[in-house]
């Protein structure tokens, strides 16, 4: 690798430090070390997985085929998606046979 090769990559990756991944590392990496050189020799020394953001999955909580059903109902429909109503009163009516 030539030197101008080099310094276009050292430029490269200042302007593009990389992934936010990447990035959550490096940041719990500088509070790890600031912490401990507050410390000092005191204590328990703080790892980088103490830093180190954790996202739990959001939950996704189950819903009645009802719920379900009027929705797709109103998607159907062309309703907007906030404004979903009941439309089970659309639903045709059963009609009593005469015996006879």
């Amino acid at each position: 690798m030539s030197a101008k090769e080099f310094a276009e990559w050292c430029v490269y990756d200042r302007t593009n430090p990389g992934d936010p991944e990447r990035s959550d590392f490096r940041t719990a990496l500088i509070c790890m070390t600031i912490v401990n050189m507050l410390k000092g020799k005191k204590g328990q020394r703080a790892k980088i997985e103490d830093f180190i953001l954790k996202f739990k999955p959001k939950r996704i909580q189950p819903k009645s085929q009802s719920e379900i059903a009027m929705k797709f109902k109103a998607w159907l429909m062309g309703l907007p998606k906030n404004k979903v109503i009941d439309l089970r009163h659309l639903r045709p009516k059963r009609r009593k046979e005469k015996n006879g």
